[in-house]
């Protein structure tokens, strides 16, 4: 089953897309906190309106509980309430009832007869309002208003009132006899009211921005991560499609050197070979011919051992190419212990003594100790043969979340100005040094002057060394 995506339309809108993220989430996190807010508070005064409302309603069912049903249970004739009985319930109401909360009091029959107001009604009403299908109903309903129904021009001074109707059950509690319909003045308690709703938005509106900009901070902090990983992985993609190219140019610049030593060397041996070994063919035809001259035993002795001289010299030098280019077994060492077999490689080859400092153990994977022992032993050798130095030096340590290996010798030097003109005809070691640096993630630096001996500083990224897996070393 595929994924359910809800559209978004902000969201497909490019300009929208072409923000950060941070920048995306103050638009749309601010709308959607402030449709929340305005939730949150709409439901506050809400609430607010219902505890008033409902509180209303207690009061109202326990005055007529108390006061008006008992009375009106005792009027003779409830469809024709008496100037007396009228009066006897103005008493009631002034008695039980504030006046400057209760400003209105409505009794109705079922039919809407209205039987008795504390206000002046004229002509007499129907009642049968919304609000007393409901009391018909068997349920007691409470609404806000701003006028009194069916009342002169001069009793509609009164705003922010409470209706509430109320059924009048008899005696027995099965069937209402009358409803009553009481309008209550908020008064200060509308003051209230909005006081409380004014402090709910405050709370509401300052918990929100607190909420935002706790948000916004975290939501910036990953935008900037983001961004400064996609600028490092850009960088990245560019330093390895460089290196990638100049690695592609230093593998042709080998093969053609590789070329260029063979046909020098092997090359040059074997075909002086193959020279001599055409008399011996031509003498050995004759004989099998019939030829009875003999041939010439120095002359034969001497072409042998030209043979067997070229084709040892051809041998010897097709095995120093290919040590060369084998990397030794390093599966058995570490870092620590690969750096030092490549200076002591270097000195038994050449002769010469090297200095070398740093920790006896350190580990490192089957790419770092590669790169390791064909930096240190690229740099000695183009030190040896091209500087001519009476002293080399080699030192490693850690460096934070590098490895740190520093080859140093006080040879002729060269004028570093001269060899970044040489682009594309750069040393072919040096270039391979510097690839192997980059595409681990490091780099290599090249300090000389003439004169001043050579510095190869490499840096190799630590943490290829959490991992000692040495196995495909190559």
């Amino acid at each position: 089953m595929g994924k359910l995506r809800i559209p978004v339309p902000i969201l497909s809108i490019p300009p929208f897309r072409r923000l950060t993220l941070a920048s995306q989430f103050m638009l749309l996190g601010a709308l959607i906190l402030l449709l929340g807010a305005i939730i949150v508070g709409w439901w506050i005064n809400y609430e607010i309106e219902q505890q008033v409302l409902n509180y209303s309603e207690r009061i109202t069912a326990m005055f007529v509980d108390s006061s008006i049903a008992p009375l009106l249970w005792s009027l003779p004739d409830l469809s024709n309430v008496s100037a007396e009985d009228h009066a006897r319930l103005d008493r009631v109401l002034h008695t039980n009832m504030r006046s400057e909360d209760f400003v209105a009091f409505h009794i109705a029959m079922p039919d809407g007869k209205l039987i008795y107001s504390n206000v002046p009604v004229s002509p007499t009403p129907n009642m049968r309002t919304p609000g007393m299908e409901y009391a018909l109903a068997g349920q007691i309903h409470s609404q806000l208003t701003n006028e009194i129904d069916f009342s002169p021009p001069e009793w509609r001074q009164y705003t922010n009132l409470v209706e509430t109707y109320f059924p009048v059950y008899d005696r027995a509690g099965t069937r209402i006899i009358a409803v009553a319909s009481f309008y209550q003045s908020l008064g200060n308690l509308r003051q209230s009211i909005l006081e409380a709703q004014l402090r709910g938005w405050v709370v509401v509106g300052i918990s929100t921005f607190l909420m935002y900009v706790m948000l916004y901070g975290l939501v910036k902090r990953g935008s900037d991560t983001i961004i400064r990983q996609q600028h490092d992985l850009s960088d990245s993609r560019r330093q390895i499609q460089s290196a990638a190219v100049r690695a592609a140019e230093v593998n042709e610049d080998a093969m053609r050197r590789l070329g260029a030593d063979l046909h020098d060397g092997p090359a040059q041996d074997l075909g002086i070979a193959l020279m001599r070994m055409e008399p011996l063919r031509q003498a050995l035809m004759q004989q099998n011919s019939g030829d009875n001259t003999p041939p010439d035993a120095e002359v034969i002795a001497f072409d042998l051992n030209l043979i067997h001289t070229a084709l040892q010299s051809s041998l010897q030098e097709i095995r120093n190419m290919a040590g060369g280019l084998r990397l030794p077994a390093l599966e058995d060492l570490d870092l620590a212990g690969t750096i030092r077999k490549a200076i002591n490689d270097y000195c038994r080859k050449t002769g010469r003594q090297v200095e070398a400092s740093g920790p006896d153990d350190l580990p490192g994977n089957a790419a770092v100790k590669s790169a390791a022992y064909r930096i240190v032993q690229e740099a000695l050798n183009n030190g040896h043969i091209h500087g001519n130095p009476t002293q080399q030096t080699v030192a490693y340590d850690v460096d934070g979340d590098s490895v740190r290996i520093i080859i140093r010798d006080d040879g002729s030097g060269f004028d570093m100005d001269r060899l970044a003109d040489r682009a594309g005809r750069r040393q072919l070691g040096l270039a391979g040094l510097q690839e192997r640096a980059e595409i681990l993630g490091g780099y290599l630096s090249i300090m000389s002057a003439p004169g001043q001996g050579t510095t190869i500083e490499a840096m190799l990224p630590n943490n290829m060394l959490t991992s000692d897996d040495d196995s495909g070393v190559g």
